[in-house]
């Protein structure tokens, strides 16, 4: 399955794991996913009817094709796909229009369906993708919107220790705020590299990561971890790509790439040595070399500032004067109509807020954001 069809059905799989739990309306589902009413009627037909299957797009089918590739062209096609096993579509339709350049030969696309249809076109391995809330492409419309980081894959430096290069990057202008050689993937490790860069930059409106530690907890409830909860209290909503979808963050992605090309080889002797090449290549990166995805211009040209300035005190989380407020415990629960409910560890310390918003259902809010409904009838939060 390609990967934007692999996306799309996780977001749909999303939207049926919250239409079968009976705790969200059609109309707020539609309004999270972008789509119709209708079109969530249809998607939870489908699901099931066909389970994961029938959340895939379907492709039209007319009842007639004028256009329909000849049979002898498409017997040419299943031909040098044999002569040649390991040439995909696009490059024996090549060599195709070259040996033969008489016959209209069909697109790429149309040699595929046809080695396809015929079995000689190998299936990907199908990727797992979990959907989770706040999970999207990482794009923002204006630069200063977003910050996205990730950990570079750890390497050994010459004196034996490892180096756990820390990168935030601003998705628009392809600027570099941070590289951070640090001694491990801990928050502690890398909340010193954000405030610096929120002291300088400012905040954003949100931080965009992978599914990884520090910036998330595949275990705790909407995968906060204790670093996205201090996002959350800054103001900041974290989003994150899909599991096993590191293409959503591409721009990143390719971004370490020319970084392990140019400050890897060979390696430091030491942190501070390697230290030092990432900040020469940080600096070359956003001055000095133009980017073709920026019109030939350089990252710190395109730039803009984020619009809040970062202020060491956290603001006390208030909530509206009608939602219920909880105080969680340090293992993560709160005590909720005379008995206790667990939220998050990750949350410990916090306030929470909850509103009913139907007969025995409760919206459950940390912040900003919600982290899920407590249904009265299962004692669940979901």
């Amino acid at each position: 399955m390609p990967w934007k069809e692999a996306t799309k059905v996780s977001e749909r799989e999303e939207l049926i794991r919250k239409w079968r739990t009976g705790l969200y309306g059609v109309s707020e589902l539609a309004a999270e996913f972008g789509v119709s009413r209708p079109t969530v009627y249809e998607w939870a037909r489908r699901y099931s009817a066909q389970g994961e299957a029938g959340l895939i797009d379907r492709p039209p089918v007319a009842k007639s094709c004028p256009h329909r590739t000849a049979a002898e062209i498409a017997d040419q096609i299943v031909a040098a796909k044999r002569e040649h096993p390991h040439w995909g579509p696009a490059k024996l339709i090549d060599l195709l229009r070259i040996e033969r350049p008489q016959i209209a030969w069909p697109s790429a696309s149309t040699a595929g369906s046809i080695l396809k249809a015929q079995g000689l076109v190998r299936a990907r391995r199908k990727r797992r993708s979990g959907a989770s809330r706040y999970a999207r492409r990482l794009e923002a419309s204006e630069s200063g919107e977003m910050m996205t980081v990730d950990h570079k894959g750890q390497f050994r430096l010459g004196d034996g220790s490892y180096c756990f290069p820390l990168t935030i990057n601003d998705p628009v202008s392809r600027f570099s705020y941070a590289i951070a050689g640090a001694r491990s993937t801990s928050w502690r490790d890398a909340r010193g590299a954000f405030e610096r860069v929120f002291e300088e930059y400012g905040v954003p409106e949100f931080i965009g990561s992978d599914n990884g530690a520090p910036f998330s907890c595949s275990q705790a409830l909407l995968g906060l971890s204790a670093m996205s909860v201090w996002w959350i209290k800054l103001g900041i909503t974290p989003v994150r790509t899909h599991p096993g979808c590191p293409w959503e963050n591409g721009i990143h992605e390719r971004m370490h790439r020319t970084l392990k090309a140019e400050t890897t080889r060979p390696l430091g002797a030491n942190l501070r040595q390697q230290q030092e090449r990432f900040d020469a290549f940080r600096t070359e990166y956003n001055t000095v070399r133009p980017h073709e995805g920026l019109g030939g211009k350089r990252p710190q040209e395109v730039l803009r500032p984020c619009r809040r300035p970062y202020r060491r005190q956290l603001p006390r989380i208030e909530y509206p004067g009608h939602f219920e407020v909880r105080s969680v415990r340090s293992d993560g629960s709160i005590k909720w109509q005379g008995r206790l409910l667990f939220v998050s560890e990750s949350v410990a310390g916090e306030r929470l807020g909850l509103v009913e918003i139907d007969d025995g259902v409760w919206s459950v809010h940390f912040a900003h954001l919600e982290l899920g409904r407590y249904d009265e009838r299962t004692r669940l939060i979901r």
